[in-house]
């Protein structure tokens, strides 16, 4: 969602409060009319004010740089899973060369440390299924190819590394 949606949205919802208010006092009135009764009188609210300027912004840091003071990021650097991490550190060892699964034991102490020590020896043969079902590897005949990673192939393992039954 967008951030002029996003205010839109907002701004809506304000106006809806507006006129919830003015509902409720004009009832408030009729009922005292009709009624005799005074209603309870409550906080009035705070008139809404208007939008604020944006913030001054200085540009976002190259890619390895430190967040400069004042700099407001978008959105929190991704964290991927050990599925992906896998998939990162595979693609450095083997780039698109094909490889056979007994390949990957000879890099075990590597793929291992990428994962933080979560997908084991055991486990690879269920990453690799996982990549293949993703899109990210292909696989003929005992022979895997990976594709190279991008955010849209690493979007798709996390996917199917969720899904029921997938390697996480």
């Amino acid at each position: 969602m967008t951030e002029a949606a996003q205010s839109d949205i907002l701004a809506g919802i304000y106006r809806r409060l507006g006129k919830s208010n003015e509902l409720l006092a004009l009832i408030g009135s009729v009922l005292e009319r009709a009624s005799g009764v005074a209603p309870v009188v409550g906080q009035r609210p705070t008139p809404i004010q208007p939008e604020t300027p944006p913030m001054l912004r200085t540009p976002l840091p190259e890619q390895g740089e430190l967040p400069l003071a004042g700099c407001v990021l978008k959105c929190r650097p991704r964290i991927w899973g050990s599925t992906v991490n896998f998939y990162n550190e595979a693609w450095m060892l083997f780039k698109s060369n094909a490889f056979i699964l007994a390949e990957l034991f000879d890099h075990r102490e590597e793929l291992t440390r990428a994962t933080h020590g979560k997908v084991h020896l055991a486990s690879f043969q269920r990453v690799l299924s996982a990549l293949v079902r993703a899109g990210a590897a292909t696989r003929k005949g005992g022979v895997y190819t990976l594709r190279e990673p991008n955010d849209e192939l690493r979007e798709a393992v996390e996917r199917v590394r969720n899904t029921k039954g997938g390697a996480k």
